[in-house]
């Protein structure tokens, strides 16, 4: 004969446990659906958002990650740059919109520097950088 304090920790025993869950069989989850979910979400979404892109050489870009040669721990810091979880200031890009919506001609030389595509330059004009004229003054004075 069992109490009813008895058949209380019974039943809580396989409350949240591997136990309690043995009569629930979940099917593996599609790779696809996983892919779809990082995708969408807003925060770390957006590198895997970008990298496929038109634009983008996906080849050209994952080739470091090819190559091995860096260490794993590396490989997490440089996908949690790119996904921007780790804010860094060495990725700034001094755009400044004209009236034309064209990037003036004297910084035509500074961008050229960093050797992009010209498909990235009108990605470029589409973007707005508050207060531009200090960031641009300082990474022009570092050039």
């Amino acid at each position: 004969m069992t109490s009813r304090i008895h058949k209380w920790i019974i039943e809580q025993s396989y409350v949240g446990t591997p136990l309690g869950t043995r009569d629930r069989i979940s099917k593996p989850e599609d790779l696809e659906d996983i892919m779809h979910r990082w995708r969408g979400k807003p925060l770390h979404g957006r590198y895997p958002t970008q990298i496929i892109s038109d634009e983008i050489d996906t080849n050209a870009t994952v080739e470091w990650i090819r190559q091995g040669q860096l260490y794993a721990e590396t490989e997490g810091m440089m996908f949690a740059i790119q996904d921007q979880v780790i804010p860094t200031k060495y990725y700034i890009v001094p755009v400044i919109i004209g009236a034309t919506g064209e990037i003036p001609h004297n910084l035509h030389r500074a961008i050229q520097k960093l050797e992009l595509k010209t498909a990235i330059y009108k990605t470029m004009q589409k973007s707005v950088v508050i207060q531009t004229c200090s960031i641009v003054r300082k990474i022009l004075s570092n050039m």
